[in-house]
């Protein structure tokens, strides 16, 4: 008929009448869900005026559908009858999904999430991204994908998101990350030093290929038995590079400050959410979060619920939630519908050169 429907409140309906188990028919990508949808009619007879509370049956395609029951499935789990009435303040990351339904259905929003939905697509097909120029103090000349990455990690940090970089080894993670911290200091934004965790093995790569590239950042590397000497010079550094094992034994200095980026390198190796590392290290206040990795995901999905949720914590959800909704059904179940829906959950957030996301 042409009569535009809300869904959400339907939707909402099945999820809390405990009728989402609808996941057979979820899992047909050419199939249909019928939704009951209450209207009003006008009465028959001398009194047309009044109204008749009627009920029709809305089919919907599954393609169509699915995200946003994701969403709102998601949304209930970790709220649950918190969803009654208005929705309940979701963090900024939860809003991830909004965006890949937004495009197939009209979501009326403020201007704010409109503005905020903006960005995330342009993050997913990385169209519109504001140019960046790279500093005249990098010693370098960046390839054109290493640009395309320095640009992404730019509107991260103008977007308040953190991501994953995980181009291949040798594409130049390092580079393009030094790159950005250079531009941070020449536009005056590196007013607290930034913090880089790496494998005990690239602590002398990181500082000599800062000497190399980007001699302008004051890099205090910490490691050894006399590293507490140099505690007191960590605020008037640039960047502080670490290794994982002595960010865990020095987290009371570390934790001390407030950070302007945590950048973790190799950073499978907080893969296992309930590492001592992981939680360190997601525990350190800082403004901007990255994860520069070749290999995101070693073993099962579980290791990039553990990556997302030190950049973007709620993106996917509680673990818990993460496993019943996506782990399972993908891993055990081949659920393509699922896959399809993770990838473009995160697909924003975790950009490669090559094929590592």
């Amino acid at each position: 008929s042409g009569q535009p429907v809300d869904l959400v409140p339907l939707l909402v309906g099945l999820v809390q009448g405990g009728w989402l188990t609808l996941e057979a028919a979820l899992r047909d990508p050419q199939g249909e869900v019928l939704l009951p949808w209450p209207y009003e009619a006008s009465a028959a007879g001398p009194a047309r005026s009044s109204a008749l509370r009627r009920e029709r049956l809305l089919r919907l395609p599954v393609s169509r559908v699915a995200p946003l029951v994701a969403w709102l499935r998601g949304i209930y789990m970790q709220h649950g009858p918190a969803i009654t009435g208005d929705l309940p303040r979701l963090s900024r990351f939860e809003l991830g999904a909004l965006e890949t339904f937004a495009s197939g259905m009209r979501v009326n929003a403020p201007p704010s999430l409109n503005a905020l939905l903006e960005q995330l697509r342009q993050l997913r097909t990385g169209e519109g991204l504001p140019p960046v120029t790279v500093s005249a103090r990098v010693n370098a000349a960046l390839r054109p994908y290493q640009l395309d990455g320095l640009t992404w990690m730019d509107f991260l940090r103008r977007a308040q998101f953190g991501g994953i970089l995980a181009d291949d080894m040798g594409l130049g993670k390092t580079l393009q990350t030094l790159s950005l911290l250079q531009s941070e200091l020449d536009a005056g934004r590196l007013t607290r030093p930034s913090l880089v965790v790496v494998p005990t093995s690239l602590l002398g790569n990181w500082l000599a290929e800062a000497q190399r590239f980007t001699p302008d950042l004051r890099v205090l590397v910490l490691h050894g038995k006399q590293r507490g000497q140099h505690f007191a010079s960590i605020a008037k550094a640039h960047l502080v590079v670490t290794s994982y094992p002595l960010a865990v034994r020095d987290i009371a200095t570390l934790t001390a400050q407030s950070w302007h980026y945590l950048i973790l390198d190799e950073a499978q190796r907080i893969k296992n959410s309930r590492s001592q590392a992981a939680v360190v290290l997601k525990s350190l206040q800082t403004q901007h979060r990255l994860c520069l990795s070749g290999t995101p995901i070693e073993n099962h999905l579980g290791e990039l619920w553990s990556l997302m949720d030190f950049v973007s914590p709620g993106l996917l959800g509680q673990e818990a939630q993460f496993r019943e909704h996506y782990r399972v059904p993908i891993e055990k179940r081949q659920d393509t519908i699922q896959a399809d829906n993770l990838a473009r959950r995160v697909r924003p957030l975790c950009r490669a050169a090559a094929s590592a996301c």
